[in-house]
């Protein structure tokens, strides 16, 4: 009601309270901005001016002085009710007391907090030396794995030299070609043969009784 019939005055009185809640950078921002004074002189047109005061009512100043007393009286008594209300809200004690007893508050949860911070810590690095153990223990596991591997494999490879070295010696070299010419030329191998029920090769120099040729031989595909 008030603001709707004063608003100059109440623009005025909102003004100076913001201006308390300015930063100190805002003020030193302002000043530097403000320091550029301006050196130019007035226009011509400007040279004789003087501003006339706006006028005003008496009586319509009367009565705003009138109802901003009333205004700041009914926000003393606002102020008073909230706070008698607050009051009542924190049993009955003072705001001094309420905040202290809130910075106490706030004191025992950061300690709680530490405390809780604390005893985290001491189970996330005893999970993390675990693990950390448990990591090298795989580790070694996992050499000692590789290593035998490795020492299985180089046996493997020692008796395939092995066997391969037996072998060599019965290989025909250019020293015992004419040797293994002369042996085989001796040692003839006749591989034309039959093999009957029993396993048994049958040549087709040999002789043998028709019945039996019947009976047991199988013939070759």
């Amino acid at each position: 009601m008030f603001a709707r019939i004063c608003p100059p005055l109440v623009g005025e009185w909102c003004a100076k309270a913001a201006s308390k809640s300015w930063t100190d950078s805002t003020i030193l921002q302002t000043r530097m901005y403000r320091s550029h004074k301006n050196i130019r002189p007035p226009s011509k047109s400007k040279l004789n001016y003087v501003r006339k005061p706006t006028p005003r009512d008496p009586w319509e100043t009367e009565f705003l002085q009138e109802k901003y007393k009333h205004y700041r009286t009914q926000m003393k008594s606002l102020s008073a009710m909230f706070k008698a209300e607050l009051e009542g809200k924190t049993g009955g004690i003072s705001l001094e007391d309420a905040e202290k007893q809130a910075q106490e508050e706030h004191q025992s949860a950061m300690e709680w907090n530490r405390q809780e911070n604390q005893r985290v810590r001491h189970i996330r690095e005893a999970r993390q030396a675990r693990e950390a153990a448990e990591d090298l223990k795989k580790r070694l596991t996992m050499k000692l794995t590789k290593e035998e591997q490795a020492i299985e494999l180089m046996a493997k490879r020692e008796e395939i030299v092995r066997i391969e070295k037996e072998a060599s010696k019965t290989f025909i070299s250019l020293d015992t070609l004419d040797e293994a010419i002369e042996r085989a030329l001796a040692t003839p191998v006749d591989y034309n043969f039959s093999i009957n029920k029993e396993g048994q090769k049958i040549y087709k120099n040999e002789k043998i009784e028709r019945f039996a040729l019947d009976n047991d031989m199988v013939e070759p595909q």
